[in-house]
């Protein structure tokens, strides 16, 4: 079932993630964070999560399933 870009931004918002960017891509909405420590609580909002390196270090993705 597909969230809707809004239940991104509460989740994030519960958690208190400062997020930089909300983007859509061929997999869906993916919600970058800017902070690593938020696994445990964006895992209970049924979101899945994804980390990945760039030049900057490490940033998190919350996609939507």
């Amino acid at each position: 079932m597909q969230r809707s870009l809004g239940a991104l931004h509460e989740a994030a918002k519960q958690c208190q993630v400062p997020y930089a960017t909300v983007a859509r891509s061929k997999e869906g909405m993916a919600l970058w964070a800017e902070r690593g420590d938020t696994y445990t609580c964006w895992a209970m909002t049924g979101i899945r999560l994804f980390g990945r390196t760039n030049r900057n270090g490490m940033t998190m993705e919350m996609r939507v399933d």
